[in-house]
């Protein structure tokens, strides 16, 4: 299709739209193989579509959220007491209630609601009443203060430009191109739907769909049936693989204790898979539905056959011992220079002392010897103490005699001391966040040795400034929770996909990608499939309630939790469908936590009787 479009009109522009950004970029590697460029093809996200169609800044002056800021602002409206009094007053000072209030209104706003429509159906199926008991009157008050909390400083979040979106393709306020070409989705919100067709309704839209009609995409016929609703005509290409799982023609199955020894047999098995034929490492890919627990174990177990992984979600800068460093030092100013705070960030930080390696150990204990327990004022005060304690006592004072060697180690402490306790003493009660932010790098860049991680780390820091003025003054304790969560997120790659090692993805993010091999891991209950919860703070039943009074409109419904595994079993068939020639399975039997043995997943018996032609249960399973 696109080869088509690209020959006929080489500099055309030709909008597709993909789910994720690999597979648009595993697209257009393989378009250019084929025209030998495409100049006028831009693969894109919905979210792409969207800001390019809305604009910056969005159509009533507002610009968008940094990252984390809307979980920033709405914590801030919790601090100043705007739950108490309510129904979520017993909780409004635990931490995850802010992320869930959030989680409730991005469902709202992606099944296009604002807060008076929901006022309003609310009240119609009975869910709202008055007074601040109800659980959906307070999320309304909650949601409306976040409106005009955001309004008020001129700020928007990414459904709002959604939503712009749709309003401005609906009116007739931006151009369209033509075909948008609608690539790879099995499912939409209700807010997406609306921007698509809205571009139906004005001009070519050629759409892609997965679908065998198999009970594997009974998940994905809702869409499928909407977009024929938008009156395009169907056609069915032929299916290369009728079968209810798409084996391809070598399977293994692995079961070992626990996650890090089945990570090991899976890369062990790989390596001799590659063996003969040769294949290059970039031909294999591990596709995880719990990529936290298995990323960095693929990552080391590869770094040790000399592989260098793509890793979809890199480790979090959190974890390296410069991001660990930075936030402990932090911590030692909250907690008024602990010792043995203090000490941590020592042991943890690189620390240029212009020598080969910092005497960590003698500076622990002369901290000990000079009877340091906190305060910024001590440390220097009895570290000086000591010193001259040691200087002073003649050749038969057997302490001076046991300790005096600790004298160069003590200048130099007394030097960092000087570097780090003295000018974060002086944080004050609350500042902005950029205030806190160069303060802590500052310090932490004076008494650091230079280093890529260091550089990686304090870019990062430096981001979080971008939260100042929706913050506003901050405490510096609270200003260290933003900067953990800003180190929490996946750090820099440092492999391109599909040019180097193998690659390490979130299941959800390789839809649609193809690989010689799968490593499909985890494959146990409540891992794959994913045990999926009702959300907190609106349930499933309510939700169903409020999707009958809009008539189950596919255009403004909201998402019930409980259905998810329809979409477990559809991922399983695409994770599956990906592999090209070998598919290797892998599940742990043991908890390595309680040693208790874990529940094989229902695919795997599921996978055995399309490889065996018999049924198979967990019984057999085990005698197998």
């Amino acid at each position: 299709h696109l080869e088509a479009l690209v020959t006929a009109e080489p500099l055309r522009e030709i909008p597709v739209v993909v789910p994720t950004n690999l597979l648009g970029l595993r697209l257009s590697r393989l378009l250019a193989g084929r025209t030998g460029g495409h100049a006028g093809v831009r693969f894109m996200t919905l979210k792409d579509l969207a800001l390019s169609l809305a604009g910056t800044p969005l159509p009533d002056g507002r610009v968008l959220l940094p990252k984390g800021a809307d979980e920033v602002a709405l914590r801030k409206l919790l601090d100043g007491g705007l739950a108490t009094g309510g129904y979520f007053q017993s909780i409004a000072d635990k931490p995850g209630l802010g992320k869930a209030l959030l989680a409730a209104v991005r469902d709202l706003k992606e099944a296009c609601y604002t807060v008076d429509s929901l006022a309003v159906v609310a009240r119609e199926t009975g869910l709202l009443r008055k007074g601040r008991d109800c659980k959906l009157t307070e999320l309304l008050r909650i949601w409306r203060a976040y409106e005009d909390e955001l309004q008020a400083g001129g700020w928007g979040d990414t459904l709002d430009a959604m939503a712009a979106a749709v309003e401005r393709m609906v009116s007739g306020a931006v151009e369209v191109k033509d075909p948008l070409t609608v690539y790879g989705f099995y499912d939409l919100n209700s807010l997406q739907r609306r921007l698509i067709a809205g571009h139906a309704a004005r001009g070519d839209i050629v759409v892609f769909f997965p679908f065998v009609d198999s009970a594997s995409f009974d998940y994905a016929r809702s869409t499928l049936e909407w977009f024929e609703g938008l009156g395009l005509s169907r056609t069915d290409l032929p299916s290369e693989d009728a079968r209810d799982i798409p084996l391809p023609r070598e399977v293994r199955i692995i079961s070992a204790p626990g996650e890090a020894r089945e990570t090991r047999e899976d890369v062990r098995e790989v390596t001799r898979l590659l063996e003969a034929p040769v294949a290059p490492l970039q031909s294999v890919a591990v596709l995880a539905r719990s990529p936290e627990r298995y990323s960095d174990l693929f990552r080391e177990e590869l770094a040790n056959i000399g592989a260098r992984p793509y890793l979809e979600s890199p480790p979090p800068l959190s974890r390296t011992r410069t991001g660990r460093s930075l936030v402990k030092l932090g911590e030692a100013a909250v907690t008024d220079f602990q010792r043995l705070e203090m000490m941590e960030f020592l042991s943890l930080a690189d620390v240029d002392t212009g020598g080969d390696r910092p005497p960590v150990a003698d500076w622990n204990k002369a901290t000990i010897l000079a009877g340091i327990t906190s305060g910024a004022k001590s440390w220097r005060e009895r570290l000086e103490r000591l010193r001259d304690r040691l200087e002073s006592a003649d050749e038969s004072n057997r302490f001076a005699a046991a300790h005096r060697h600790l004298l160069g180690s003590i200048e130099e402490l007394l030097s960092l001391v000087e570097r780090t306790v003295k000018p974060l003493s002086a944080v004050p009660p609350k500042a902005r966040v950029g205030v806190n932010v160069e303060l802590l790098t500052d310090v932490f860049r004076e008494v650091t040795r230079p280093s890529k991680e260091r550089e990686l780390v304090l870019k990062a820091a430096t981001a979080t400034a971008a939260l100042a003025d929706i913050a506003g003054d901050v405490t510096f304790a609270y200003f260290l929770e933003l900067l953990r969560t800003r180190l929490d997120e996946p750090g820099a790659r440092e492999e391109k996909f599909g040019t180097g090692g193998p690659s390490v993805l979130n299941l959800m993010a390789a839809r649609g990608l193809s690989f010689p091999t799968v490593v499909l891991p985890g494959l146990v209950e409540k891992q794959f499939p994913a045990a999926h919860r009702q959300d907190p703070i609106l349930l499933d039943a309510e939700r169903e309630r409020l999707n009958q009074a809009r008539g189950h409109d596919p255009m403004g419904s909201l998402p019930i939790r409980s259905s998810s595994i329809d979409e477990e079993r559809l991922l399983y068939y695409l994770a599956v469908d990906s592999a090209e020639d070998v598919l290797v399975l892998s599940f742990p039997r043991l908890d390595p936590a309680t040693a208790r043995p874990r529940v094989p997943s229902p695919f795997v018996l599921r996978t055995l009787d399309e490889m065996t032609g018999d049924r198979h249960d967990y019984e057999r399973l085990e005698s197998s």
